[in-house]
């Protein structure tokens, strides 16, 4: 029926407009436009939560940012470092061990010190 497939079309343009939108709010310098322009997504977004420019939210439906949340980039780190072990153990060689835990030391450190930044700043 002709119908259903321009119904069809039309969810796909529309999953690609918010995705396109999505991905460009993260582009966005204001710290305030960026959490309001996720709100109108749906996102549920507590005062004291901070979202970092460059994070990439794919689907907000559903997500709640707790109190003295700080969300940035290390969530896409966190996929890389999964990419590696999972390619470890897939192959059988553990040259990708070492860089996986590399990247998630450093990954950990500039998240505390981006953390203590903003703990400091609020002082």
């Amino acid at each position: 029926m002709p119908s259903e497939n321009l119904r069809a079309r039309a969810a796909r343009y529309k999953g690609g407009l918010e995705y396109f939108v999505l991905t460009t709010v993260g582009l966005i310098p204001s710290h305030v436009a960026r959490k309001a322009l996720y709100r109108l997504f749906g996102m549920k977004i507590d005062r004291s939560a901070w979202i970092y420019a460059r994070c990439e939210v794919r689907s907000p439906h559903g997500i709640t940012i707790g109190a003295n949340s700080v969300i940035g980039i290390d969530g896409m780190i966190v996929c890389g470092i999964c990419l590696l072990i999972v390619r470890a153990m897939d192959t059988g060689e553990g040259a990708f061990l070492p860089a996986a835990v590399v990247l998630a030391l450093v990954s950990f450190i500039s998240t505390s010190v981006v953390a203590r930044y903003i703990e400091a700043r609020d002082e």
